[in-house]
């Protein structure tokens, strides 16, 4: 997944959403469904992320994160 951030997005809006996406993210591994989440370093104003998830319904269960719109 790669996510780009619009151009004059504060950065309080940016943390806020990180640290919702990042609490989503622990729950899913709370309950077995991510198995494992990678974060390369990149540019600034990049974010991209790999998962391995497991989920009998991972389509549902991946449109509960925060940034799915």
């Amino acid at each position: 997944m790669t996510t780009h951030v619009p151009p004059g997005t504060s950065p309080t809006a940016v943390d806020d959403l990180r640290a919702r996406e990042a609490l989503r993210a622990h729950e899913f591994a709370g309950a077995g469904h991510l198995l494992r989440l990678w974060r390369p370093p990149l540019a600034p104003g990049q974010w991209r992320t790999f998962g391995l998830f497991s989920a009998d319904r991972l389509e549902t269960e991946l449109a509960s994160m925060p940034l799915c719109v």
